[in-house]
């Protein structure tokens, strides 16, 4: 799965290294079909992007239909999420690793989502929780 920090990468025009990598990540994960996003990482590019101003409405909209969109619906079982197991382990891995909420739901959806890993820039090192290998590209 790909982290909302990694797509957020690939519209940084300040660091050419990071978005090459993110931009390499997310080609990838379309062109075979190997990786997702789950409803939180859309939520969070579409609000990023609004925020940040970086695109037109309508090359924002392109984006959504063209990469978001396809690597949401590459995995099934994104028409069920969220459930209340979703944020219950949200809460646990939470607690459990001290992370913010944010950060658990997004890996309690990575587990829902049966990957077993995620690709994330917010943590420094490789780390597996909950079974799921995170990893940062950037390091």
């Amino acid at each position: 799965m790909i982290g909302p920090d990694v797509v957020a990468a690939a519209f940084d025009d300040t660091n050419g290294r990071r978005r090459g990598i993110a931009e390499q990540i997310i080609q990838r994960a379309l062109s075979n079909q190997s990786g997702c996003v789950s409803f939180q990482v859309v939520q969070e590019t579409l609000n990023w992007l609004d925020k940040k101003q970086t695109l037109h409405p309508r090359d924002r909209n392109t984006y959504m239909e063209t990469e978001l969109i396809p690597l949401w619906t590459q995995n099934p079982v994104w028409q069920n999420q969220p459930t209340l197991d979703t944020y219950l382990r949200a809460l646990q891995i939470q607690d459990a690793y001290q992370l913010h909420f944010y950060a658990g739901l997004l890996v309690s959806g990575v587990i829902d989502a049966g990957c077993q890993t995620l690709y994330s820039g917010m943590y420094d090192s490789r780390q597996k929780i909950e079974g799921v290998d995170i990893v940062n590209p950037f390091n």
